[in-house]
């Protein structure tokens, strides 16, 4: 099988999410991921291979925070230095304006306060 292309992946994920009372939200989600590439050639072979976790909470659909963290392998990282352990936090406020467009006829927009602040993969190469 010298002169094939071969792409290989595997993912597989868990999620849960919860509503505590009525003001109380929680979604967590662990995922798994690995894939391989070979092409015929001189090339050299692709692999990675990672595992993630995203907690959020909400209080009162307004209010959010958020865990991120990730450990991460891959071949195209500099020899050396092929996995890493990627964490990222935030927070959110989500600003609520009630605005009466007619009488009878009332929009909610949602305005986004953000910030995160976290490790990305191009950290290591």
């Amino acid at each position: 099988m010298d002169g094939f292309y071969r792409y290989n992946t595997l993912g597989a994920g868990l999620n849960y999410n919860h509503t505590f009372g009525s003001v109380h939200d929680l979604a967590v989600r662990l995922f798994y991921n690995h894939s391989s590439e070979t092409v015929p050639g001189d090339n050299p072979d692709y692999k990675y291979q990672g595992l993630a976790m995203r907690a959020q909470y909400g209080f009162n659909k307004r209010y959010y925070a958020e865990v991120t963290a990730s450990y991460q392998g891959s071949s195209n990282y500099r020899s050396g230095k092929r996995t890493g352990f990627f964490p990222a936090v935030g927070l959110a406020d989500m600003l609520s304006v009630t605005r009466t467009e007619a009488p009878t006829v009332h929009r909610k927009e949602y305005w986004p306060i953000r910030t995160k602040h976290g490790r990305n993969h191009t950290s290591l190469t």
